[in-house]
């Protein structure tokens, strides 16, 4: 072969190789990229699965609040209505709940604590459930002296069934507070995450 064959061949080679280089290095540098993009995708996918999920669980923690704050105040009339009838009838006879309660203020209570429990066991917040479980205990305490009735008189037991429903007012006081702190918190996380998502 001549010299100058030599060096188109060579020439040639060397040509075709640095193209063969080329197409290889585009090649794994497309891979790469489109790992990376792969990569980025899906974990974005997975960011926004996050928030969607936190937004659901803050979305249904704020109505189960707001609903318990409902419940709680229904059965606040329904233990004050009764409480009302049950000093009427004192007045009236001299006598502490010896009496059935009227059929509407007793549907009424039994709806207010009904509904009470089942959002109350929905509460994240322990403090708040503790909170509302003690209101639920206090409240029927205001019409159920049963552990009384047997040796004491029926001033005894309207003191008694005065005493708690004057705790029950205090609870609910301290259950709305913490409502309210848990509804902020929730909208202060909400910010937040909106503001994580714009950044």
């Amino acid at each position: 072969m001549e010299p100058t064959a030599t060096a188109t061949a060579v020439s040639w080679f060397s040509g075709a190789f640095l193209v063969l280089l080329g197409f290889g290095t585009k090649f794994v540098s497309d891979w790469f990229q489109d790992k990376r993009t792969l990569q980025r995708e899906r974990e974005t996918r997975d960011a926004l699965r996050r928030d969607q999920l936190a937004e659901r669980r803050a979305n249904f923690q704020r109505q189960t609040l707001l609903e318990l704050q409902e419940a709680v105040q229904d059965l606040v009339r329904a233990t004050g209505a009764a409480h009302v009838q049950d000093e009427r009838m004192f007045r009236e006879t001299g006598r502490w709940q010896r009496q059935p309660l009227g059929e509407e203020i007793n549907q009424q209570i039994f709806l207010a604590n009904r509904s009470v429990l089942l959002l109350t066991v929905r509460v994240r917040d322990q403090a708040l459930r503790d909170a509302v479980s003690r209101f639920r205990s206090i409240s029927n305490q205001t019409e159920s002296l049963d552990n009384l009735r047997s040796n004491a008189s029926d001033s005894e037991l309207r003191s008694a069934s005065f005493a708690a429903l004057q705790n029950a007012t205090t609870l609910i006081e301290q259950i709305h507070e913490r409502i309210g702190e848990l509804l902020r918190m929730l909208d202060d996380e909400e910010t937040e995450l909106v503001q994580t998502r714009d950044r």
